[in-house]
């Protein structure tokens, strides 16, 4: 009886590791962080698909990580997102310049390690997205 038990607590341990992959939101290249958690990048549709909110299974086994890169240029930002290495994330993360992060132009990567965790902007400012779109409302009208 206590064999029976110990072979169902591996079982349940090993099925409990499987179920547990990574979701990451993934996207290349879009310019707002809500239309790039609204795309799927899957297997079946490499292109990518408009599925809100549906993060990708990371499917490579070294993937153990989420990353966000935030592109900061003058016309505004560009997000870029996905399954990495923890390790690779941390080398890239590790260039962010933080005081050039909040500034434009930068390139920042941010890595975090948990399903989902992606979904924010990389701490982006949606106050900065106004303040931009005033700054050039006004200089049309001039």
């Amino acid at each position: 009886m206590p064999s029976q038990v110990i072979t169902f607590i591996f079982c349940l341990v090993n099925t409990s590791a499987v179920t547990s992959a990574l979701n990451c939101y993934t996207c290349n290249n879009q310019r707002d962080n809500e239309l790039c958690n609204s795309f799927t990048n899957s297997p079946a549709n490499s292109r990518g698909s408009r599925d809100r909110d549906r993060p990708t299974m990371c499917s490579h086994s070294t993937d153990d990580a989420c990353f966000t890169q935030v592109e900061r240029l003058p016309i505004g930002q560009i997000y870029t997102k996905g399954c990495i290495n923890l390790e690779r994330c941390e080398k890239l993360q590790e260039l962010n310049n933080k005081e050039q992060c909040a500034k434009t132009p930068s390139d920042c990567t941010y890595c975090c390690q948990t399903s989902n965790c992606n979904a924010n902007n990389g701490g982006v400012s949606k106050r900065g997205h106004v303040t931009r779109l005033l700054v050039m409302l006004m200089l049309v009208r001039i």
